[in-house]
């Protein structure tokens, strides 16, 4: 054995040539593995196909989307609204010159209201999201089956209740495909004392009109 170096085609792993190439991969490994990228909106962006005014949302996993507007039904902009649009390789949209018209937006005549996350805490069976209303800052907590799939400080969107203390969140997935998600969820007050199989059969019930 020649030294220290061993072999040029020694795959022991302790070999200079060896622990140079595992260091390289390593690196190459970490660059990769732990990207991050920066969760923002801008809405004040132009689309850069037909100039109009949209939302431009990127999410923490590097999702970019325009938005026509931002809020269920979460309607993309038809004319990026494709898998991998040229538009979205970079930041890809420019600001407009003026903020856009306020008007009143599908989200609102639906019923919808954003919400920001205060804490999500686990009690007994249920995931309690407690959450402040944007409009008037008013707090509630609402009942999740399982743990939700956002964060505190995260702004997502509150469908109102029911007489029986059902409701609906909507929110866009933290993912490439900015997905829209509905969730739904179950008024703390009326149900955090009840079991959650029970709750969830009713709520299935009901939806299925044999209530």
């Amino acid at each position: 054995m020649p030294g220290n170096n061993h072999y040029a085609d020694c795959l022991c792993g302790w070999c200079v040539k060896e622990r140079n190439t595992l260091r390289q991969l390593r690196a190459e490994y970490i660059g990769t593995r732990f990207e991050t990228f920066e969760s923002f909106v801008n809405p004040n962006a132009l689309c850069p196909e037909c100039g109009a005014q949209v939302f431009f949302y990127q999410s923490p996993y590097g999702g970019r989307v325009f938005f026509d507007e931002l809020g269920p039904p979460w309607p993309k902009h038809p004319c990026t609204d494709s898998p991998t649009p040229s538009a979205l390789k970079s930041h890809g949209a420019r600001i407009a010159g003026t903020p856009r018209e306020q008007k009143r937006v599908s989200w609102q005549t639906d019923g919808w209201s954003p919400v920001s996350i205060v804490r999500i805490y686990l009690e007994d069976e249920w995931w309690v999201v407690r959450v402040e209303m944007i409009e008037d800052g008013t707090t509630m907590r609402l009942l999740c089956e399982d743990r939700p799939a956002f964060g505190r400080g995260m702004i997502i969107h509150f469908g109102g209740w029911d007489d029986n203390g059902y409701g609906t969140i909507s929110y866009l997935s933290n993912s490439v495909s900015v997905d829209a998600v509905e969730t739904a969820v179950f008024r703390y007050a009326d149900h955090v004392l009840s079991p959650r199989s029970e709750v969830l059969m009713q709520r299935a019930q009901r939806n299925e009109g044999n209530l």
